[in-house]
């Protein structure tokens, strides 16, 4: 798969979009729904444990579920905005810097969203807590993005899981990029392609992968261009297999 999305890079390529932006139409965010209003309620109302502690929500799946587009699309609502002061985005090198952050630099509620891509150390994660909450106002926030199953315990409440979209949610949002304002009705032949095409994305069905075939098919709304784009996927699934 890696190698045909490298020969793919050989075709004149659209300005890239934010790595947030695949899961979107019309602004609006493409499934995660339940997902969505779940880290709302948390960062407006859900109430800290006591005694000073941050709430800290776990958001957990596999690589390109849509972790971050999740978060970066709820952090730009007006609500979440005017909620908190400052949302701080650290990662796991950097999460530890935060106690050298004087209080007086963090004024008011902060929403902080670390993001871990290896295993954190018991000992250097509640110093962490213990900087936010000494350092942050009461109502302070954590979010983490892991691909790790384990950092269900650095939560204080219920991680938010995020599994693969299903086949139809998949092969719904993929004719959307491909197609782009043009109605796949309207190419029936081309929407049978598709067709085919998320098939062969099967198992993992990773927007990731997806994404750059479907901007490159969307330029070229041609039957033979777009069986030319299967053919090469089958080829290559075909030598990994």
């Amino acid at each position: 798969m890696t190698e045909f999305v490298v020969l793919l890079g050989g075709c004149d390529r659209m300005l890239r979009r934010p790595y947030d932006a695949y899961l979107y139409n019309d602004n609006i965010m493409f499934g995660r729904h339940a997902e969505k209003q779940k880290l709302l309620n948390f960062m407006l109302w859900h109430n800290s444990p006591g005694g000073g502690a941050p709430a800290i929500l776990p958001i957990i799946g596999g690589p390109m579920v849509g972790k971050r587009t999740l978060v970066a699309h709820v952090c730009k609502d007006e609500r979440v905005r005017s909620h908190f002061s400052l949302i701080l985005h650290l990662n796991g090198d950097s999460f530890s810097s935060l106690t050298d952050h004087d209080r007086s630099l963090l004024p008011g509620k902060i929403l902080v969203v670390v993001e871990l891509v290896s295993d954190v150390d018991e000992e250097d994660w509640a110093k962490f807590c213990l900087a936010v909450a000494t350092s942050m106002d009461n109502g302070s926030k954590v979010i983490i993005i892991s691909h790790l199953k384990n950092s269900e315990r650095l939560g204080t409440v219920e991680p938010i899981f995020l599994k693969t979209l299903s086949y139809e949610e998949f092969s719904y949002l993929f004719k959307t990029l491909a197609f782009g304002s043009v109605n796949p009705a309207q190419h029936p032949r081309l929407a049978r392609i598709a067709d085919e095409l998320v098939r062969e994305f099967q198992p993992e069905w990773s927007i990731g992968t997806a994404n750059p075939f479907a901007d490159i098919m969307r330029r070229n709304l041609s039957v033979h261009f777009w069986l030319c784009i299967l053919s090469g996927l089958r080829r290559v699934v075909e030598r990994n297999l």
